[in-house]
């Protein structure tokens, strides 16, 4: 099964909640993608960001079990490592570990 590539953007001004944008989608849209693709963060914001997954209702999972998507990302860098999509189909939430206490919630749906 070959895999593709996929981007999320991460946007906003210093201070306020950074929003995510999936490639072809709109801020705060759901990426879409199958196993063993490969997700990438683009920080388009002047401060530091890191993804990191979530229950439904956006509290923070230990990791492990839950997947580390990614370390975090400087100001105008993209994430390093990408996250290969691992596991089953299902629905990946996550947040932004280094603003708990702001609104940046993403969502990744994963299909077969």
């Amino acid at each position: 099964m070959p895999s593709f590539d996929f981007s999320i953007k991460i946007v906003g001004q210093a201070g306020q909640a950074a929003q995510f944008v999936p490639q072809g989608g709109q801020p705060g849209g759901t990426l879409t993608v199958k196993a063993n693709d490969i997700v990438s963060w683009g920080n388009d914001t002047t401060e530091a960001h890191q993804p990191w997954p979530t229950d439904a209702q956006h509290n923070m999972l230990p990791v492990p079990p839950a997947p580390l998507l990614t370390n975090e990302i400087p100001a105008q860098q993209s994430s390093s490592p990408a996250w290969v999509v691992t596991g089953s189909a299902g629905t990946l939430y996550y947040r932004c570990k280094t603003h708990p206490n702001r609104n940046e919630f993403g969502t990744i749906t994963i299909t077969t």
